[in-house]
């Protein structure tokens, strides 16, 4: 990756933040640049009911700044395209949803043509897990060419976890359909070659890009993350993975990225930063 900054050594939030945004300047510099970012646990704190999260107003402020001065701002996110929009709630932004599996497009929704065939599947897998897994706190969350099902509000995560994947894999389609684990979340895909990974390069090759940032918090973040590597290695683009780290982080995401924050506030505060000047300038 490109320009290599090490996760070590810097101590506080202010070094951690100008750090990054030195890193990210330069990358952006490279146009044209453009800057994707997960949301949950990246722009918006995670909560225990999905749908309570929001993305604060400053980061929604900066991000809209960003818009107008970069090639491409883009929110890859498993959540469905719909929400992100009303999440982040920036006409300007591009959206990819359900884990890349479905995009916004001149203001519509439009679902990656190869996974259409699998939103019954999904919906069926569903209702089956819901009824032989009723553990109190489990969320059930069908977004049509995806699903996930929640269990951070369980009493007992791991157990439920457990018995969650053997309901998968007993269920009518189990070999139709991939698992991607998140922060105590099981999202049910289709298998299918597409993910944020993919989407990543698609965006990229479609908006010509020489220099693109990518930042997220999770395993799911990590097909993005090597994408980003693919289009350093293969294609020479200027490229930046950033982290961002909790108590929760999969152990993966330091050995996938070049440098790492430590909360949703650090990532405000870089977005902040870069709203300011995006390709130059002292922090």
């Amino acid at each position: 990756m490109s320009p290599k900054t090490p996760h070590t050594g810097v101590s506080t939030s202010r070094e951690r933040v100008g750090t990054a945004a030195a890193a990210a300047r330069r990358v952006l510099a490279v146009g044209p640049s453009g800057l994707f970012t997960d949301i949950d646990g990246t722009l918006s704190p995670i909560v225990a009911v999905p749908e309570a999260a929001a993305v604060p107003e400053p980061i929604k402020l900066a991000l809209a700044t960003l818009a107008e001065r970069l090639d491409l701002v883009a929110a890859v996110t498993g959540r469905s395209v719909e929400e992100a929009r009303g999440m982040v709630g920036l006409d300007r932004v591009a959206y990819v949803g359900n884990h890349g599996f479905e995009r916004s497009s001149g203001g519509c929704v439009v679902v990656h043509p190869d996974a259409e065939p699998y939103v019954p599947l999904i919906a069926e897998t569903l209702r089956t897990i819901a009824e032989e897994v009723q553990a109190p706190g489990i969320i059930f969350e069908n977004k049509g060419v995806t699903a996930s099902v929640h269990f951070r509000q369980t009493g007992d995560p791991e157990t439920v976890r457990a018995t969650l994947l053997d309901a998968i894999a007993g269920g009518p389609h189990a070999g139709e359909l991939r698992i991607l684990e998140g922060r105590f979340v099981l999202n049910l895909l289709p298998r299918l070659r597409l993910d944020k990974g993919y989407a990543v390069e698609e965006l990229a090759a479609e908006r010509g890009l020489r220099g693109a940032i990518f930042i997220g918090d999770d395993v799911t973040d990590l097909h993005a993350f090597k994408a980003l590597t693919r289009l350093h290695q293969s294609h020479g683009l200027a490229t930046l993975s950033i982290a961002v780290l909790s108590p929760e982080s999969p152990s993966e995401l330091v050995g996938a990225t070049d440098l790492a924050l430590q909360s949703v506030a650090e990532v405000g505060a870089l977005l902040a930063a870069l709203a300011v000047d995006p390709f130059s300038g002292d922090d």
